[in-house]
């Protein structure tokens, strides 16, 4: 390519019409599978006098054609130039499978071999596979090309009773030419979770033992152990639970993380120390990068990301949360907590409108973002004063404590010991399914966060034991409320440490199955490590007599990934209503369906209250990993006129990814009942599962409803 003498800046787009070709990368929007766009770049480069330059590219695995783009520069001008080049060898291969599969499933891997020249001759296609796939059927297969073309073949797999990372590698061979296809996939669980413990307490010089439970299947059991000199609250399990919570909105990524400014001795396992330090200011650092995506441009943050309208609980959280990262020594854009702090100084006091709760301090929101601008820094005293001054009898004890807190941060000592002389230590009973997400747990650990700023040790070691009592429990508790519990007793330990210099120290080891022996030794709250490839064999654990606590602490946390959901329908205050529909919209039963086959989901779900309205409700589908959504929201598709009666789009948020769609929204007097539709293609032949169908109010797990799932067939067109 000739040019002016300078620099060419040199790119390879890859994209071309053969999508069907990468079936190990992200669907489209429109729900195809295709190669996802690469480019490949070089330089800048020097040009001869002439205006040439060389570059070569390595290619990755692709067919179809590329797009070459060159720009040149020299001094003040620019130019450019592109040329589309195909890109093809004498044998190649496509195949077409889905990025995610589910344990136990079966499916028929489809080949395309491609010929691009006469008397290519015999050629052996060869799948391999690692991970948990096995090969069903033959592994090699021969197919004649006398001339150019193509010829499909199937190979059959299937998926073991396991979880993990799989590839799939397929090889043509001829006489004079070959080519290789690889994917990867990634089996992930079709089940939820299950979480369990034990616990025991002994004395130095001692010794217990636990039998390590294998109660999911392979590859997702998980286990750990912790020895610790107070009685276990299952702190490790909650945040881990917390963590993997799935959805995403700015509340749940901030309760997921806030506990780990404050918790790091109970997730770290001391023989690593240095690398579980890392890890957790990696989590720290992701979840302030993740809060920029719901960050508005008036300095708010949005409920979903990329959404019109400030979540004001949910500011106002995510915003004391980068406060604390910020003061713990965490990099916080500046830009980003300016903004967010512009947004709360503008935003003027006011009564929080509850209409779903009976409860009746309507002040906390406004005293709360008073609490968390003096913790920036930036006391608003005359705001202050305006709440104190509408009446302290009208706040509950959590709103008292709290401004107590604010005029404490503030410097005014007086009017702090003044509120805090009429508050106590009680809540009412009550949970929000919005709002401020609160609960009485919630309030309890906040007016323990008041108390340990103001140093009210006895009523904080009084609500302490409150609130390991509830982590200790085996009791549901929303993230809000969960998070608030931990980062409260994770401040608590902190401050105990600041209080009380020597603390006992805490010796022993644990003892594995393969005689592999664990030393601990350690004047903190814990020790914990991770127990690997041991299930359901026995573990020893030692307290020795350099212990000088009188007792200890050992707790075997446990969870894993059943092979099959939920069997029994659930209809807990919520109900759903399922049906498989085909395009004219005729019911049919989608156990077996051919190949190519393209089909609708509809889902009505509605509240048996109707007196109460239920904020933030989730709905979760996960589809066959032979089956494919068709996002019609992006092509702009017209529904079908059958369609026009259900109630459908009223969702706050739609989360539709490769395997599933999570739909989010209110349901009030308005909305009693609301209808919720999948577009869904029908891809990969093989024998699946259809995992349960889950709707909950993410804030009360008292409201949720379930349907089982089922095996599905897509046969062979």
């Amino acid at each position: 390519m000739g040019a002016n003498k300078g620099d060419i800046f040199k790119t390879f787009s890859i994209g071309g019409d053969f999508d069907e070709a990468a079936s190990d990368l992200p669907l489209s929007d429109s729900g195809k599978r295709r190669f996802n766009p690469v480019s490949l770049f070089e330089g800048p480069l020097m040009t001869n006098k002439n205006g040439y330059a060389k570059v070569d590219f390595t290619m990755p695995e692709y067919v179809g054609a590329v797009r070459v783009m060159a720009v040149s520069a020299m001094d003040n001008a620019y130019s450019h130039a592109e040329k589309s080049v195909p890109v093809t060898k004498d044998l190649m291969i496509i195949t077409s499978l889905p990025r995610v599969l589910g344990p136990a499933e079966k499916l028929s891997v489809p080949v395309t071999i491609f010929a691009m020249k006469e008397n290519l001759g015999s050629v052996d296609v060869i799948l391999e596979t690692s991970g948990p796939l096995q090969l069903t059927s033959a592994q090699q297969q021969r197919l004649s090309f006398d001339e150019a073309g193509e010829k499909d073949l199937f190979f059959e797999v299937a998926v073991d009773s396991a979880v993990g990372d799989a590839q799939i590698i397929i090889k043509a061979k001829a006489k004079n030419s070959e080519s290789r296809h690889e994917t990867n996939l990634v089996v992930r669980p079709s089940s939820p979770r299950i979480f369990a413990s034990e616990s025991q307490d002994f004395a130095p010089g001692s010794t217990t033992s636990f039998a390590v439970p294998e109660i999911g299947i392979k590859g997702s059991n998980r286990a750990q152990l912790s020895v610790s000199r107070r009685p276990q609250m299952n702190i490790s399990k909650r945040l881990r639970w917390l963590i993997r919570y799935p959805y995403g909105c700015i509340e749940q990524t901030t309760s997921a993380v806030f506990p780990q400014l404050y918790l790091s001795e109970f997730l770290t396992d001391s023989r690593y120390k240095d690398a579980d330090k890392g890890r957790i200011d990696r989590n720290i650092n992701a979840a302030i990068d993740r809060l920029r995506y719901f960050q508005m441009s008036n300095g708010g943050f949005s409920y979903w990301p990329g959404g019109s309208s400030a979540s004001e609980w949910s500011s106002l959280y995510a915003g004391h949360f980068l406060v604390e990262a910020k003061q713990r020594g965490y990099h916080v854009p500046d830009n980003m907590f300016s903004s967010w702090l512009s947004f709360q100084k503008s935003t003027r006091t006011r009564r929080t409108n509850r209409n779903n709760t009976p409860y009746h301090d309507t002040y906390l929101e406004s005293i709360y973002r008073l609490y968390v601008l003096a913790l920036a820094n930036e006391p608003q005293v005359g705001e202050m004063n305006l709440v104190k001054e509408r009446g302290l009898s009208k706040l509950s004890n959590a709103s008292k404590w709290m401004l107590a807190a604010t005029y404490a941060l503030a410097g005014v000592e007086k009017t702090a010991t003044s509120i805090m002389s009429e508050a106590k230590l009680t809540v009412d009973d009550y949970f929000e399914f919005g709002s401020s997400y609160g609960s009485s747990e919630r309030d309890k650990a906040l007016i323990m966060q008041c108390l340990l700023k103001l140093k009210k040790w006895p009523e904080a070691n009084q609500l302490s034991k409150e609130i390991a009592e509830y982590l200790s429990s085996n009791n549901w508790y929303s993230t809000q409320t969960l998070a608030w519990m931990l980062t409260t007793m994770g401040k608590y330990f902190d401050a105990l440490e600041e209080e009380n210099e020597g603390e006992p120290l805490l010796a022993g080891e644990i003892r594995l199955p393969d005689g592999e022996n664990i030393p601990f030794e350690t004047d903190g709250i814990a020790f914990e490590t991770e127990l690997d490839a041991i299930f359901g064999q026995q573990v020893e654990i030692t307290l020795d007599e350099r212990t000088t606590s009188k007792r200890a602490f050992v707790t075997l946390d446990y969870s894993g990934v059943p092979l099959t959901g939920p069997q029994d329908s659930v209809s807990n205050k919520l109900k759903i209503d399922m049906e498989w529909l085909d395009e004219d919209g005729t019911r049919f039963n989608p156990a077996s369906v051919r190949q190519g086959k393209t089909f609708w989901l509809h889902l009505q779900v509605q509240k048996v209250n109707y007196g109460q309205s239920m904020d933030e409700v989730a709905l979760v589908q996960i589809l066959p990993s032979g089956w494919e959504i068709e996002n019609t929201r992006l092509s702009n598709e017209n529904r079908p006129d059958w369609m026009k009666k259900y109630n459908v789009g009223m969702e706050e948020y739609l989360d539709l990814r490769d395997d599933r769609a999570m739909w989010f929204f209110d349901l009030n007097r308005w909305n009693r009942q609301l209808d919720f539709i999948l577009k869904i293609n029908a891809v990969t032949p093989g024998e699946f599962t259809l995992p349960a169908t889950k709707a909950e109010a993410m804030y009360n797990r008292d409201y949720r409803a379930v349907v089982p799932g089922m095996r599905v067939v897509v046969e062979k067109r």
